[in-house]
């Protein structure tokens, strides 16, 4: 289980990483934003499920996991709504 955990670990690590540095190429806001949303998004994940198989305390994990895959993209669809708004 602890190489799993490492993998997944590393994995997300990485996805979370690549958003960051993904970010800065990009030109327009919503490109940065889609962009940094989808990677950041996977990468949690990621990396809270290797937090799963490491430690074995799995019902807060499970709900940390739960409330990051419901308020990481509602939180970026806002800030592109917003943006979208005030474009005007």
């Amino acid at each position: 289980m602890q190489i799993i955990s490492n993998i997944l670990l590393t994995i997300g690590a990485i996805f979370m990483v690549i958003g960051t540095l993904g970010m800065w190429y990009r030109k327009h806001y919503m490109e940065k934003l889609h962009f940094l949303t989808i990677s950041d998004t996977v990468g949690m994940l990621l990396f809270l499920l290797g937090v799963i198989f490491q430690f074995h305390d799995i019902w807060k994990t499970i709900f940390m996991l739960l409330l990051y895959a419901i308020l990481g993209p509602m939180t970026s669809h806002i800030l592109a709504r917003a943006f979208y708004l005030r474009r005007d």
